[in-house]
Parts: structure tokens; sequence; C-alpha cells
């Protein structure tokens, strides 16, 4: 959790060592412009994407909204190649973290 992209640079500095972000937008309260030029800083730093949170949304207002969730292919969540570094990297640390916790253990 960084504060708001553009505003500091938390979170382009952080996002070095991540494994990924996840852009957090507001309905109805986020500018587009904004929320473009957030994404876009963080991928001049090479950070990965994963993808976006749209909070406060009121599907009131949106008559069909509930019939297009049976047409979502989650495929294409499966397969994407950042979500897949991603877990990759996340695997690798734990190995990392779970050799330091034995090397550390059995030195007491």
């Amino acid at each position: 959790d960084t504060p708001p992209v553009g505003i500091v640079t938390d979170a382009q500095i952080l996002s070095q060592y991540v494994d990924g972000w996840l852009l957090v937008i507001s309905s109805n309260e986020t500018n587009r412009e904004h929320t473009a030029k957030a994404k876009n800083l963080l991928q001049n730093v090479n950070a990965r994407f994963i993808g976006v949170v749209l909070n406060k949304f009121d599907n009131k207002h949106y008559e069909y909204s509930n019939y297009y969730a049976y047409y979502r292919d989650d495929k294409n969540l499966r397969d994407d190649k950042n979500l897949r570094e991603a877990k990759s990297r996340r695997k690798t640390s734990r190995r990392k973290k779970s050799r330091r916790k034995k090397r550390y253990s059995s030195s007491q």
C-alpha cells in the first residue's frame, strides 16, 4: 500500500521490491487521465502490472450489469503473463525465507 501514484515517488521506488502492483481506483471519482498517468509512471520503471481494483461501484445504475458476468472468460485471468511471473517470484521468495529460517534456527 502506497500513497497515490503521481503525488509522491513512493510507489515507483517500492515497485522494485514487489511481485506486482494493482491499481485501485474509485468509480465516478478517479479521473481517466490520472489513472492512465499512474499506470504509465509505474510501467516506465518496469513495474509488473497485475490489474485494476474498482472501488465504490454502484451497479444499480447499470441495468444489464449482472448479465455480463456470465460471459467473462476467467481463462484470460489465469493465463496472464504478469500473474504467472508474480506467482513464480513468490515461490522463489518463500524458498529463500525458508532457508533463512533454517539457517538462523540451527545457529542458535
